[in-house]
């Protein structure tokens, strides 16, 4: 009898270690599958209107091929025309950097276009082309991603210059894992 009785004992532990791995299987499996549809990303994208943002140097709001937009984002030689957001982030945190920009231009690299700085430093986005169709119109609107950037926890600034005549500025994007960011 005792070892009928140790026989059962064996095989309810065998069959309960058998359900710890099938249950720690399941789990791995509906983890994985929701790691794979993306409910563990984090990253958040914040758009920021170029025309919500500080103009100076003869920048203004316009419409343009019927988008709300800043215009007169130009290098006209003796003001500089800028678009300055100002950033508040809840972290220190790198963002991918994104911008809406059109010009009645021939495909040109970014920074052609505009001069960037973040808290006072100057960006280089490397070569990043701007192509453009042709015919080429003031409303070939080009979303260019441009660079990672760096910002700090608290108040960040920002800072577009035009340095080709005629460009319009639509938006900003900033792409962060876990940090909220607020324009003002």
């Amino acid at each position: 009898m005792a070892s009928v009785l140790s026989h059962i004992r064996s095989d309810k532990i065998k069959w309960g270690i058998a359900g710890v791995i099938l249950v720690a299987l399941i789990a791995a499996v509906v983890v994985l599958s929701l790691y794979i549809a993306g409910v563990f990303d984090k990253s958040e994208t914040y758009r920021f209107e170029a025309e919500e943002a500080e103009l100076a140097g003869g920048t203004q709001a316009t419409v343009e091929g019927g988008v709300d937009c800043v215009g007169e984002f130009i290098d006209n030689g003796t003001v500089d025309h800028t678009i300055t957001y100002h950033v508040f982030s809840t972290g220190d945190v790198s963002a991918a950097l994104r911008v809406c920009i059109s010009a009645d231009s021939i495909d040109r690299n970014v920074s052609d276009f505009m001069e960037i700085e973040v808290n006072g430093v100057a960006l280089d986005p490397g070569y990043r082309v701007v192509k453009y169709a042709d015919p080429k119109t003031w409303a070939d609107w080009r979303e260019v991603d441009v660079c990672e950037i760096q910002l700090n926890e608290g108040m960040n600034e920002i800072v577009f210059t035009g340095t080709y005549v005629g460009t319009n500025f639509d938006w900003i994007e900033l792409t962060t894992d876990g940090v909220a960011l607020f324009c003002n």
